[in-house]
């Protein structure tokens, strides 16, 4: 359906510390950076957490205490990460009993050298965030297209020796450190949660590396995965059911510490990699009193540094997603921590990278939409509408379908994936001898016009961008492993894969081409999308009955930018929209491969605050590879221009209707 839609009459309506050096701290924050519109501590840094690393003390077994309240309940203390920090010091937590009513500063207790509580204690941040945006459900094309881009192999083989005894690939520990709930004994599965990021992150690390299942006889599954939840707060305050999207600074270090202990008293012999598709913005860390050489930082921002250097410096892999951009003209730039470190390495044992920073590209290997300024990093993965099946680890899930999901947690997944291969085949390898195998086996993606040069970079020098590749990383993986008295399996051939071309199908189209239809704009009510309404993450709480292009993320209204890393909706997989360079005409694409069996419903036009309902005046419905032209209004040219669509809660497995989202955001220069 080619349509163009002319703009007659519109009826819209208006939207109306001092404590001992710690290692040097060579990531730094550039003032120019930060935007008081991006920020605000007072909002995410809460008054009822306070952490911090005394002095004085010689047991670390000891914190502080608080002053007992005269009546009721006060705070709570406990010592979430012990012997971290440099000279053994530790960091202590209290927590308030918020059904006592405000917080009692006054009930904190000094340090051993007697510093008061202002002085030694933060307020912790619920700073933590996933770093991978949930839009609609699963799409089985998409999933496909996934494992295409990332050049899936579709099996792995056992390492035989003489006969039937097979000598590998070995098992690897996989830590999803994310929203997903503990792992239980024994468990080996990732786990789920209310918020669905964490599963998601874990189901698509397994699907490239157990790709036909636990127990096949001819295709090796690697991965034992070990769920941590570090995400377990809701507009700041724990989640009612334990699983959030957001999480504090303490709670991510304490859990990277859980799963260091765990994999250390195992000792099974199997490698650990700890995937970190989450992170905190730059401004947080630049902000408490732990004094380091480079200046005063957070005391659970350093604890979790610490943290890390405990999991390197036992031979561990941490790869941490480099982070998205908070949207905007004062959107963030540079990489989000903990993969801010990666440029940094060890300290108390033999150097190594502290971490591998991990970013993503879209289907056509560009960087994301979302992707923060100066923050490309060497290696990349898929991590665009990343759809994952919900039914590969468990046949009857719940829920059925998870979202596809945007953002660097993916590149994390892809990378923690290629590693996993690597160090399944190759079990006798360092981490870093693994990473540089895997960035051997990637996909160039630099071209004479682009040389495509990392900013955030593990190893000494900054290298250039390069894809993952599973296919690759098995074969050398496995050329490596066998040979002599371990005959070589036969792996299929890999071959590179072209940059996927199902999506939108805008390239090189002239709109003014186009068959102009003149259905006459009838006097609509567009949908009641009040400028105050909370939006409310959509797989805990019902999602709003409007579709309105506002709120059709879970982080857009529901907390200041300084919290959430998402930059709102950063586009949907089934639609495509331009706009012509006089800002007069919009064309509106829809996937030639999307499933016409899926309705698409209730499209909601946006130009700046000003929403038009569309579907009476378009005549019939949208569906796959349809164009259509609309002619905007407005003279002077918008800033922003959206569009929305609706989907059925038969697709989506949840009562109401979610929205999808397609933006163009134009700013006056």
């Amino acid at each position: 359906m080619h349509v163009r839609v002319p703009c007659l009459a519109l009826a819209a309506l208006a939207v109306g510390c001092v404590g001992e050096t710690a290692p040097p701290d060579t990531a730094s924050v550039s003032a120019a950076l930060l935007s008081p519109a991006a920020f605000d501590p007072a909002f995410a840094c809460r008054d009822e957490v306070r952490v911090g690393v005394p002095l004085g003390l010689t047991d670390p077994a000891l914190c502080p205490a608080p002053t007992p309240p005269a009546t009721g309940t006060g705070w709570t203390v406990d010592k979430p990460t012990a012997g971290l920090l440099p000279g053994n010091r530790f960091l202590c937590r209290y927590t308030w009993d918020l059904t006592a009513g405000a917080p009692d500063a006054s009930l904190l207790p000094d340090d051993a050298v007697g510093r008061p509580p202002a002085d030694w204690l933060d307020r912790d941040c619920t700073a933590v965030v996933p770093l991978g945006d949930p839009a609609e459900p699963i799409h089985a094309s998409r999933n496909a297209a996934y494992h295409a881009q990332m050049e899936r192999a579709p099996r792995l083989p056992y390492l035989q020796a003489f006969g039937r005894w097979t000598v590998g690939p070995s098992p690897v520990q996989i830590a999803i450190i994310d929203s997903s709930v503990d792992s239980g004994p024994g468990e080996i599965e990732p786990t789920t949660g209310d918020f669905p990021h964490g599963r998601a992150v874990g189901l698509a690390i397994r699907e490239m590396t157990c790709p036909e299942g636990r127990g096949s006889s001819t295709s090796a599954c690697i991965p034992e995965f070990h769920s941590y939840l570090a995400l377990d707060r809701e507009h700041g305050e724990r989640a009612p059911g334990g699983s959030g999207y957001h999480g504090l600074m303490s709670t991510l270090a304490e859990r990277i510490d859980d799963a260091v202990n765990d994999w250390l008293a195992a000792r099974t012999g199997a490698p650990l990699i700890i995937n970190l598709s989450v992170g905190w913005h730059p401004e947080y860390h630049a902000v408490g009193n732990y004094r380091t050489s480079t200046g005063i930082h957070h005391s659970g921002a350093q604890a979790v540094r610490a943290a890390l250097n405990r999991a390197a410096c036992n031979g561990a892999l941490v790869v941490a997603a480099v982070g998205n951009q908070t949207g905007g003209p004062a959107g963030g730039s540079r990489a989000m921590y903990p993969a801010a470190w990666a440029s940094e390495t060890t300290w108390g044992c033999s150097a190594r990278p502290l971490v591998v920073a991990a970013g993503g590209v879209d289907a056509a290997d560009r960087d994301l939409a979302n992707a923060r300024p100066h923050a490309a990093t060497e290696l990349v993965a898929p991590a665009f509408r990343v759809a994952v099946d919900n039914t590969q680890a468990n046949s009857e899930p719940s829920p059925e379908l998870l979202p596809m999901m945007t953002g660097s947690s993916f590149g994390a997944a892809g990378i923690t994936a290629a590693a996993a291969l690597v160090w399944g085949y190759r079990p006798s390898l360092s981490a870093t001898e693994v990473m540089t195998q895997v960035y051997a086996s990637a996909r160039p993606l630099a071209t004479a016009a682009d040389p495509r040069v990392a900013d955030v970079c593990w190893g000494a020098a900054c290298q250039s961008t390069r894809r993952v590749s599973m296919c690759n990383a098995a074969y050398g993986a496995i050329a490596g492993a066998c040979g002599g008295w371990i005959p070589c399996p036969s792996v299929p051939a890999c071959t590179p894969v072209l940059p996927y071309h199902g999506t939108n199908p805008t390239d090189g189209l002239d709109p003014s081409g186009f068959r102009r239809v003149s259905p006459a704009w009838s006097v609509v009510t567009a949908p009641d999308c009040a400028a105050g309404r909370a939006w409310a993450d959509p797989t805990g709480l019902p999602p709003s009955p409007n579709l309105c292009p506002s709120e059709t993320s879970y982080g857009v209204l529901l907390a200041p930018h300084a919290v959430s890393s998402q930059p709102g909706p950063p586009g949907c997989s089934l639609c495509g929209l331009l706009i012509s360079e006089d800002a007069r005409e919009l064309l509106l694409t829809i996937n030639n491969d999307w499933d016409p069996e899926v309705p698409i419903k209730s499209p909601v036009l946006r130009v700046d605050e000003e929403l038009f309902a569309l579907e009476s005046v378009l005549n019939e419905p949208l569906g796959p590879g349809d164009q259509v032209v609309i002619e905007l209004p407005y003279f002077p040219k918008p800033e922003t221009v959206a569009i929305s669509f609706g989907l059925d809660a038969d697709l989506t497995g949840e009562d109401g209707e979610y929205s999808l989202f397609e933006q163009i955001e134009i700013w006056s220069q």
